[in-house]
């Protein structure tokens, strides 16, 4: 099912609904089929990073790691599985800003 707003309207499927359930099961279904390649997230991550002489920080190497390894898409899917591994929630949303302003994260469809 296809989910598409206009000036405050929803519409599923190509029709105007404003049933909660529709919509809800509209967009889980999205987000099932919602095939997000991360594969090159890890490449682009190294690439700023070396482009512009950042460090290499234990942190930051295995938060991209676990973003890859487990296709996380959301700073509090990271912060789950960042606890296990002592690194704190706040290093975990620091890192999506981090990537948001890398030009790699993009918080509208998630991955560029």
């Amino acid at each position: 099912m296809k989910v598409e707003i206009e000036k405050g309207r929803v519409f599923v499927g190509g029709k105007e609904t404003i049933d909660p359930v529709l919509i809800g099961y509209a967009i889980l279904d999205y987000a099932e089929n919602c095939n997000v390649d991360l594969s090159i997230l890890k490449e682009k991550y190294h690439k700023y990073i070396k482009d512009r002489n950042h460090r290499k920080t234990f942190e930051r190497e295995n938060l991209i790691d676990l973003i890859v390894s487990k296709n996380i898409t959301t700073p509090q899917d990271l912060a789950a599985e960042a606890k296990k591994i002592n690194i704190s929630q706040a290093t975990c949303y620091n890192f999506f800003v981090f990537l948001k302003v890398a030009g790699i994260a993009d918080f509208t469809n998630n991955w560029k």
